[in-house]
């Protein structure tokens, strides 16, 4: 197993296929010994880095090769509270100012104009503040196996 990283105290993870239990340290980055991988997901944690999403390594003789793109946690956290202001806060805005201009109030019609403006850049800000904050896991051919968000469920 090698890890390809600049990220200081990273840790491969694991937990038994399938399983919602605790992970446990199998070895930190950038490892460089035999791993047991089969029957297990994977995943990568470090301090101040959004924890990769489960993967699977495929089993078999070699090396595994994986090279991590760290995703901020505190990135990830301010874009997530950024999104939750900023949604419902354009929904009330556009839902005062469409009752404003259809009672012909200029008052609550320039308070929705805001709020929806304000909810909108917030919503705006969160998307790359998402972005930053998401942690993506390629293997040796530079494909993605792993990103910093749960997997779809199928």
């Amino acid at each position: 197993m090698r890890i390809g990283t600049t990220t200081p105290h990273l840790w491969l993870e694991l937990r038994a296929f399938g399983d919602t239990g605790d992970w446990r340290r199998a070895c930190p980055a950038p490892c460089g010994r035999f791993v047991l991988t089969d029957g297990f997901d994977a995943r990568l944690t470090a301090p101040g880095m959004t924890p990769s999403a489960p993967f699977r390594i495929v089993p078999g003789g070699g090396t595994a090769q994986i090279a991590v793109d760290p995703g901020s946690s505190t990135a990830r956290s301010w874009g997530r509270i950024s999104f939750a202001a900023g949604l419902p806060l354009a929904l009330l805005g556009a839902l005062a100012f469409a009752y404003g201009s259809y009672n012909d109030q200029a008052t609550l019609r320039g308070i929705g104009a805001l709020g929806l403006g304000g909810g909108g850049a917030l919503v705006v800000v969160s998307l790359p503040l998402l972005v930053l904050g998401s942690t993506e896991v390629h293997n040796a051919q530079g494909e993605w196996i792993a990103l910093g968000r749960a997997p779809r469920a199928w």
